[in-house]
């Protein structure tokens, strides 16, 4: 038994219609996740501490930069 063709056009419209639907989501998620704005309101105690990482991390380099450094003594 064959399937006619009409109705092979009307499930692959079908199909069609729900991978353009899927694409679209896909983007719409990546999107948000991407948002740097939104994820820091979604959650600011994470944001935060990358931050203050980030701070500590720049200060003990600065520091390092202009702390003395003992000179070894040549015997």
């Amino acid at each position: 038994m064959t399937i006619p063709s009409y109705e092979l056009e009307m499930v692959a419209d079908a199909q069609r219609k729900r991978l353009v639907n899927s694409i679209e989501e896909l983007k719409s998620r990546a999107r948000e996740n991407m948002d740097i704005r939104l994820q820091i309101r979604q959650s600011p105690l994470l944001a935060s501490g990358i931050a203050a990482s980030l701070a500590l991390a720049a200060g003990y380099w600065a520091g390092g930069i202009f702390a003395s450094r003992p000179v070894s003594a040549k015997q």
